[in-house]
């Protein structure tokens, strides 16, 4: 979505949005193709007869409000240990901007019993954000991340809370924002995604 100012009427303008279905790779994020949609825009404000109409367009310093989305893209799986215990890491990014991503890193514990392999436990072990946004200087803050194995251990899963700032390179506006994204791997590591919308 892009926003800019478009003339109209006698020395007006309308507030206009350009729509695009954008379509990716999921595994790492890379554009394959855009194509625009739509165009919608305001009713047109100032101008018009009599005079001393409004042609000052909308304040160029606003922030678009595309700030990005939870999303749960894996990064890659490694294993190590021995014959009858191994660790699993697990490296998948799980919030997605316009230029940036935030990834996070899991350790899992796994011990091998007459029906496989079944986790023990899933820990957190760190995040990074990566890549810069063009409209907001970021911070962000995990509130919460406790991993949990279920189904007797057959798949773990690793739910986070956080909180991403979002402050206008614009202006002075700071807007934090509240968030769940989670996610599932199995110990033969496939993985069963689950993630959740922005908690407002």
């Amino acid at each position: 979505m892009a926003n800019y100012a478009q003339s109209c009427g006698d020395g007006g303008f309308s507030v206009c949005e350009d729509w695009y279905l954008v379509e990716y790779y999921v595994d790492n994020g890379e554009i394959i193709s855009i194509t625009p949609l739509w165009t919608t825009c305001s009713g047109c404000i100032g101008g018009g007869g009599g005079g001393g109409g409004n042609t000052t367009p909308p304040d160029p310093a606003a922030c678009s409000d595309d700030q990005g989305n939870p999303v749960s893209i894996l990064e890659g799986i490694s294993y190590s240990g021995g014959p009858d215990i191994r660790y699993s890491e697990h490296h998948w990014t799980f919030f997605q901007g316009n230029g940036w991503r935030i990834k996070s890193f899991e350790k899992g514990s796994q011990t091998l019993k007459t029906v496989g392999w079944r986790y023990t436990a899933l820990d957190h072990i760190s995040t990074s954000l990566t890549g810069t946004d063009p409209n907001y200087e970021l911070t962000f803050t995990l509130n919460s991340a406790v991993g949990t194995p279920d189904g007797g251990g057959e798949y773990a899963r690793m739910p986070l809370l956080y909180t991403i700032n979002y402050k206008c390179k614009r202006n002075t506006d700071n807007v934090p924002h509240d968030y769940y994204s989670s996610a599932g791997w199995r110990t033969d590591g496939s993985q069963a995604w689950i993630f959740g919308p922005a908690l407002e």
